[in-house]
């Protein structure tokens, strides 16, 4: 089995990132979703406009005519599968106030809990074999897909609510902020349902379009998705092969490095907290930190000239302080969040001490 040459690879080599949306568990169900399965009938409509007014208006002619033009679809059918979608207008709220903008206390406990860390500990017990080998192929840790696992849906527990169709093109039409995003996504979207075989509206997805149980938006899909388990399908919805093997590609193909530490704590004086406690886009080399007198285990054995940040948040009157490496970072790719991968860290700690 070569599980990585998937048809992701073929088709397109690079794709949008999470560019910064809140896609974790806390949101793939907002208040008063439908139930999770295919074709479930959309959220309950708050006055939602009919699509009639934006079909005529020039960013979706824009969006119909690059879909005919250059990918190939039908007019007639793209105008009536927009017709068809329903417009929810609590999706720009819920951008407007994403978890990932709370302090870190309050936002790891939306993902940090006994269950959590109990299921995480069934999922990684039931699908050791098949883990081994995820991390045979990527080096990426079974504890690191665990992490994220438990973060994006519980292991599959959290169930989204949307049509993906809907809250991409709720977004496309109702978010101008991130007009252009969506735009890009609801593009993937459409050729990733033609590649699948899949009518549109099949798919449940998060609030932001994000699809299956590693969240993936459409592009990360197209681009990042594996058949892990070799049946010809890529299904991060029910294959725990296909999903696990899926976040480890991504993480694999965003840098990450064997076997390397994600973050290590340190303890930082004044005059050094206000040097390097900078956050996460400036880096400094390792050896800036250890000649002034900062050490921490993970820091043996590393190439001095690694690349680093310092980050930090307040935890009950005090003040932690973090080193962040190179597999932070990758976490960071798949949502670039600080608080994320911090969670994601932390998680990873608990399952690493469990072996």
């Amino acid at each position: 089995m070569t599980p990585f040459r998937s048809r992701a690879t073929r088709l397109r080599r690079t794709a949008v990132a999470f560019s910064g949306l809140a896609l974790a568990a806390w949101a793939l169900a907002a208040p008063g979703p439908a139930p999770a399965g295919s074709g479930a009938a959309t959220p309950a409509a708050e006055s939602a406009p009919s699509m009639d007014r934006y079909l005529v208006e020039p960013e979706y002619r824009d969006l119909v005519a690059t879909l005919v033009k250059e990918h190939g679809f039908d007019r007639a059918q793209l105008e009536g599968w927009f017709r068809d979608a329903k417009l929810i207008p609590r999706i720009p709220k819920i951008f407007d106030r994403p978890a990932e903008a709370k302090p870190y206390a309050e936002y790891r406990t939306l993902f940090i809990s006994p269950k959590v860390r109990r299921l995480g500990a069934s999922y990684l017990k039931e699908n050791r074999p098949m883990l081994d080998r995820v991390e045979a192929d990527t080096g990426v840790a079974a504890t690191t897909v665990a992490a994220i696992m438990g973060i994006e849906t519980k292991f599959g527990n959290v169930k989204p609510g949307y049509r993906a169709f809907d809250a991409l093109n709720s977004a496309f039409a109702l978010y101008p902020r991130r007009r252009a995003f969506f735009r890009k996504e609801l593009i993937e979207y459409m050729l990733l349902c033609r590649e699948e075989g899949t009518d549109p509206f099949a798919f449940n997805s998060s609030y932001a379009g994000a699809l299956g149980m590693p969240q993936f938006m459409p592009s990360s899909f197209r681009a990042y998705a594996v058949d892990f388990d070799g049946d010809g399908r890529r299904d991060i919805w029910s294959s725990q092969a296909d999903v696990a093997g899926s976040i480890a590609n991504y993480l694999k193909v965003h840098g990450w490095e064997p076997g390397g530490p994600l973050r290590a704590e340190v303890l930082l004086n004044e005059p050094q907290a206000r040097r390097f406690d900078r956050g996460h886009k400036v880096r400094f080399p390792l050896r800036r930190l250890t000649g002034a007198g900062i050490q921490a285990p993970a820091f043996l054995g590393m190439d001095p000239d690694a690349s680093v940040s310092v980050v930090s948040y307040e935890d009950t009157g005090r003040t932690r302080y973090f080193v962040i490496f190179n597999n932070f970072r990758a976490i960071m790719r798949y949502n670039t969040s600080v608080n994320y991968a911090l969670v994601a860290a932390e998680l990873d700690d608990y399952f690493r001490g469990l072996s």
